[in-house]
């Protein structure tokens, strides 16, 4: 479920804004389990993350089948491999970039644009 992974994500971004994530949620059956990896200088619990965003959700009656105190736990999730990461962060570096170059290109056919025009009503 999506809340749980918003939970991981907002707790590793409120100690690190620089942090990478890349995990997926299965809950139900009494279960909670995360997936996935992450990059990040954080210090998190995902447990107890998770957990107190299933009791926000309201799941607090462990007759229904799944609560915050009483689903099985399960962390699967890794810190991120060095050559995605290496990846993500020069693929950043190039869009910023991308961003400025077109920028450039804008402003410079802006220019373009606005002499030609003030040129042609000159002549008139």
């Amino acid at each position: 479920m999506r809340c749980y992974f918003d939970a991981i994500v907002d707790a590793a971004l409120a100690q690190d804004p620089q942090s990478h994530t890349a995990i997926e949620t299965v809950a139900g059956a009494n279960q909670i389990c995360l997936f996935g990896e992450i990059k990040t200088h954080a210090k998190l619990d995902y447990e107890q993350v998770v957990r107190a965003k299933v009791r926000e959700l309201g799941y607090t009656n462990p007759a229904w089948g799944f609560s915050y105190n009483e689903s099985v736990f399960s962390n699967d999730i890794h810190e991120q491999s060095p050559e995605i990461a290496m990846g993500l962060t020069m693929a950043a570096r190039v869009t910023r970039y991308d961003v400025w170059l077109r920028m450039q290109r804008y402003a410079r056919t802006h220019a373009t644009t606005h002499r030609i025009s003030t040129c042609t009503c000159a002549a008139n």
